[in-house]
């Protein structure tokens, strides 16, 4: 898999899991959950049941940041509200951290002390790593539970301020305070997502004091496949136009300043010594065209380099230099990204760095208004040939993105300035599965299967890394919707240049079938069943949103054993829906029934009111696809 430590640390601004601050000791505030407003507890998880955040600038590159949180777990799916994580490094220095946790009625437990902050490092080698995560989490046995967190930090050197989110989902709010505090001729952008709480405008000599205020928000539903990032509902951004990071300053107006400041910042790092210009020259010596080229040079690259993650001092943002990695042999996304943009450009190929927020959840949308630099990763384009190259991965084919950056924005550097662009997105002709199942079924019920199957595109990628896993077996016993007595053959082989894996076993599989006196009831698909459902929910209140796509051909052939015949099997039958087309075919052969299934889906986008018909769809699909059919023993 693709490192996902590899990140800019303006990044570790982002994956607070809850972001909690200093203010003032207020009188005791009650937080029996008897308090609790009736109407802040319908859908909720969690319920914030006091917050005061102040977010001060200073001057470019120079803020502190504070925050009391209160918020009350109501059960088990709110929990992850109770942690308090925070990053410290050169440029981020936390001056308080605390947390005090109370009961349901209220009553003080404990306060926090030194012991219960933990600090991790966020790569397994830290030496090359100034970056702390410190995090407090406080638990109590039984829910519900309140805790109130403390915590002031400053900040120098900075062009990412934190986001405040006035609400996640599933979570109420009975009240919150964000205030912000800057110069006059400080210059930002702000929007907010899902709101129009105006902030108060005051004034105290030449500081600005603005103060957004929310209360009393009933909790809105964590419902499946939403359109949120991260679970964030209503949230503030704040996007500073100037900036400044350890020696360098920005402009952040736009995003074409963006994308420049960073290639300033990256700018003149990707030279090769003579030796390593000979090198690339003798690679691609023989290669006529740009994208052989390209592929025997990324080849290279995986196979004598690898990723570790460097972030020390501004090394968050600014690459080691070309000749750094070739000496060491590693680097982080951005050396490695940088080093194979050295040898391109030797090899006479112009290629440009790519800001992306990478991950399997997905990423933020970006706005073409609001220059908000939230980027995790880095990867390359070549605009000749339209290729992208993962730079971090040591096995992936060269143009192949995968799920970790496919279909998302990102912010390409180039000598004029950046530039929005996105990447591919994988669609259901890329992502395909064409299995064969070969199932002699005894007259026990017990079964011998034998399959050949061949992954493309993202569903591809499990078996590319299973591949070079010593447990694989285990992995593969584990992912079957049978079960096994005993293993005969088993092979995984991802293709070198290719994004496609081929997966072959056979194996002995127990009760298969079911016996009734004199009949067998075969599933039909139980080898590979559809396995995709949604839960009940008649009242759905968000827009319904599940991006991926793909291609599934399955070819079932099912031998009868001797002495049965087919007694009575389900037709032919196709469903079309906003889900796809599910069609289901059948032809009977002497002593054999072949199974052949075709499953297309589409990306689903669909209003709220469309959710019920579209499960109730998906049913009958999961129904048609749990069909079997009946042999019975001849007299």
């Amino acid at each position: 898999m693709i490192p996902s430590k590899c990140i800019f640390f303006q990044q570790l601004l982002w994956i607070i899991c809850l972001v909690a601050g200093i203010a003032p000791l207020q009188a005791q505030r009650n937080y029996a959950v008897s308090a609790i407003p009736l109407a802040c507890l319908p859908a909720a998880d969690a319920v914030v049941r006091f917050a005061d955040t102040r977010y001060t600038f200073e001057g470019p590159g120079k803020a502190v940041f504070s925050k009391t949180i209160a918020v009350t777990v109501l059960n088990e799916s709110g929990k992850n509200r109770a942690t308090l994580i925070q990053p410290e490094n050169k440029f981020i220095k936390i001056k308080t951290m605390q947390g005090r946790l109370y009961s349901a009625s209220g009553l003080l437990v404990r306060t926090s002390s030194k012991s219960d902050i933990q600090e991790q490092s966020l790569s397994d080698r830290q030496e090359f790593l100034d970056v702390k995560l410190k995090g407090l989490v406080m638990e109590y046995p039984s829910y519900p539970f309140t805790i109130e967190y403390t915590i002031e930090y400053s900040m120098e050197a900075f062009f990412l301020a934190p986001s405040f989110t006035i609400q996640h989902l599933a979570e109420s709010v009975e009240s919150t305070t964000f205030t912000l505090a800057f110069p006059k001729d400080y210059r930002f952008k702000w929007k907010m997502s899902r709101g129009s709480f105006e902030p108060e405008k005051t004034s105290k000599g030449d500081i600005q004091v603005w103060t957004w205020k929310a209360a009393l928000l009933p909790a809105v539903p964590n419902e499946v496949f939403t359109p949120f990032f991260d679970d964030s509902y209503i949230e503030i951004e704040i996007a500073p136009e100037q900036v400044l990071l350890d020696k360098s300053s920005g402009n952040f107006s736009n995003w074409l300043e963006v994308g420049r400041f960073f290639y300033n910042l990256n700018k003149d790092r990707d030279q090769l010594s003579p030796q390593m210009q000979k090198q690339v020259a003798d690679l691609t010596a023989s290669l006529t065209t740009p994208e052989d080229k390209i592929k025997a040079l990324y080849r290279f690259l995986q196979e004598q380099t690898r990723y570790v993650s460097i972030q020390v001092g501004v090394g968050g943002w600014q690459t080691f230099d070309a000749q750094f990695v070739e000496e060491k042999k590693y680097g982080d996304c951005k050396a490695l990204t940088n080093f194979m943009k050295a040898m391109l450009k030797s090899a006479g190929i112009t290629a440009h760095q790519a800001l992306v927020y990478a991950g399997d959840e997905g990423a933020p949308e970006l706005s073409e208004d609001m220059p908000l630099p939230r980027f995790n990763h880095v990867i390359l384009y070549i605009p000749a040939v339209n290729y992208w190259l993962e730079c971090t991965s040591r096995d992936f084919p060269a143009n192949y993105l995968g799920t970790f950056t496919a279909d998302r924005q990102v912010l390409l550097l180039t000598d004029k300035g950046g530039e929005l662009k996105r990447t591919p997105k994988l669609s259901d002709a890329q992502n395909t599965r064409t299995s064969t199942f070969e199932i002699a079924v005894d007259e026990t019920g017990n079964a011998l299967i034998q399959r050949s199957a061949i992954f493309t595109g993202a569903l591809h990628e499990y078996y590319r890394t299973a591949a070079t896993q010593p447990d694989l077996e285990k992995k593969f016993m584990e992912n079957l919707d049978f079960t096994v007595l005993k293993v005969h053959q088993l092979a995984v082989k991802a293709a070198p240049v290719q994004d496609r894996a081929d997966l072959s076993y056979r194996v002995d599989a127990s009760k298969y079938a079911s016996k009734a006196g004199k009949r067998l009831f075969v599933p039909l698909t139980k080898a590979s069943p559809f396995g995709f459902s949604l839960p009940a929910d008649t009242s759905r209140v968000h827009e319904l949103r599940i991006p991926e796509e793909f291609a599934l051909v399955d070819t079932f052939i099912i031998s009868i054993p001797q002495g049965y015949v087919v007694e009575n099997m389900p037709g032919n039958k196709t469903i079309q829906s906003a889900f796809g087309e599910y069609r289901l075919e059948l032809e009977k052969n002497d002593q054999q029934v072949k199974v052949m299934r075709h499953i297309t889906k589409k990306e689903i986008r669909e209003a709220a009111t469309a959710y019920v018909e579209l499960r109730k769809q998906i049913l009958d699909i999961s129904k048609l696809d749990g069909s079997q059919m009946v042999l019975v023993k001849k007299e």
